[in-house]
């Protein structure tokens, strides 16, 4: 006798890993979402809620076709293509198991578009990471890095803050401070520059860290960050978004920029209170550098530590790729994907709008500063006056020029054999 299971659909039947962490997190005007992470694989989801009762559901004992129907009988619609692209979802960040019985359309690259990419991809951007990140920040914290979130160290800073901002804007028009140059010398200026720079970028970074160490959070990874082959550090902060109060994911975004902002107010202060001199003048290059960094990463219109804030702020995640989106496809009259309330349309135009014109205006910016700052700075290296500035900002041009090229070529390569490839099916099927 055949049996009956026979000719019952082949439906997967995923479960879900253990110990998958998940955080509820309410928010002020919408309805609440989940972050599920898993802490091995590094993974992190941001689901709705209609989707984490499915989630609640891929338990391994429910085929994908039972979901389907418990997920209808309470919500009274089928949601094929939400779990469709919830497993794929769960797939990728690593937070189910036998991922290899989901059925999706996986195109598979040849080894010599793998290596290109990597090549690109690494060209780029590429980490080299510390070990025993998480314990080296939990002692730090608990040695000195508590003491900055104490309300008299938040006064005390808060003022430094203030009456360093006030000097800085006092001094700005006098000709005796200036960025680029030490009172004409463009090597001493460039060379404190160069100096200065990572000090502040790792001040910016620990400051990050420290703040996530401050409400008992991870920092699982850090390091050396690789930009065009010019090296910055970074702090993987994305533990917080496990934290369930809004509040303090602000103030770790708000944490790097705020220690450019003390810094350059403390050495304001200094160069107001002590004779001019050299010192005095290096001081307020670095200060100088540290606010212009700080005026940076709090701008909400490039995705730094500002943005992340506004998106806090609104509650709306993917702020900037949602708004041009959603522009382009206004502007172009393609169907949006997602629904989009009137709120959000409010806030995609403005927030589009802006970054639209901000980008003009950034590259007019470019264009002012390379007019009356670098050209003068160029044409002093090329006659020769500067060897030491030439060879910094040149070596400096020359690696990031370098990592561009061959990052671009290797993408350009794989564009041309994609083109190729298109052109081949297209007339084979002619």
């Amino acid at each position: 006798m055949n049996n009956m299971n026979n000719n019952k659909p082949d439906h997967p039947t995923p479960k879900r890993l253990p110990d998958i962490q998940s955080a509820h997190i309410k928010t002020r005007h919408r309805s609440a979402y989940y972050i599920l992470h898993n802490s091995e694989a590094n993974g992190y989801l941001r689901i709705d809620s209609k989707n984490y009762y499915l989630w609640s559901l891929i338990d391994g004992q429910r085929n994908v076709a039972d979901i389907v129907i418990e997920y209808h009988k309470k919500f009274g619609t089928f949601p094929f293509d939400r779990i469709e692209n919830l497993l794929k979802q769960l797939t990728a960040h690593s937070l189910i198991e036998n991922s290899n019985t989901i059925k999706t359309v996986e195109v598979k690259k040849n080894e010599i578009d793998s290596r290109l990419m990597q090549l690109a991809t690494s060209a780029f951007q590429k980490e080299c990471t510390f070990k025993i990140t998480d314990k080296f920040l939990s002692n730090t914290y608990n040695f000195l890095g508590k003491f900055f979130f104490k309300p008299v160290s938040l006064i005390f800073f808060g003022l430094i803050s203030i009456i360093g901002l006030a000097l800085f804007i006092y001094w700005e028009p006098n000709p005796i401070f200036q960025f680029f140059d030490l009172r004409g010398d463009y090597d001493l200026g460039l060379v404190v520059i160069f100096i200065a720079y990572p000090i502040l970028i790792f001040l910016h970074e620990l400051s990050h860290a420290m703040a996530c160490k401050h409400y008992g959070r991870k920092v699982r990874r850090a390091g050396l960050m690789f930009y065009f082959g010019v090296p910055a550090f970074f702090v993987d902060s994305t533990d917080m978004w496990l934290e369930e109060k809004p509040l303090a994911r602000v103030v770790v975004a708000f944490a790097g920029p705020a220690i450019n902002i003390i810094v350059a107010g403390l050495f304001c202060v200094i160069v107001a209170i002590i004779p001019e001199s050299d010192f005095s003048l290096v001081l307020y290059q670095a200060a100088y550098l540290s606010f212009f960094m700080a005026l940076l990463n709090l701008n909400p219109l490039l995705e730094y530590d500002g943005y992340y804030i506004l998106m806090e702020w609104l509650e709306m995640p993917n702020l900037r790729r949602r708004s041009l989106n959603f522009i382009f496809n206004k502007l172009t009259g393609k169907g949006q994907k997602e629904r989009v309330s009137s709120y959000d349309k409010k806030v995609f135009y403005v927030y589009g709008f802006l970054s639209i014109v901000f980008t003009v205006l950034m590259l007019s910016a470019v264009l002012y500063i390379w007019k009356n700052e670098f050209s003068k700075m160029i044409s002093s290296l090329f006659e020769g006056e500067d060897i030491v500035a030439a060879i910094l900002f040149g070596g400096l041009t020359l690696v990031a020029g370098s990592f561009l090229m061959v990052g671009l070529g290797a993408r350009g390569i794989i564009w041309i054999k994609r083109l190729i490839t298109k052109k081949d099916r297209h007339s084979k099927a002619i």
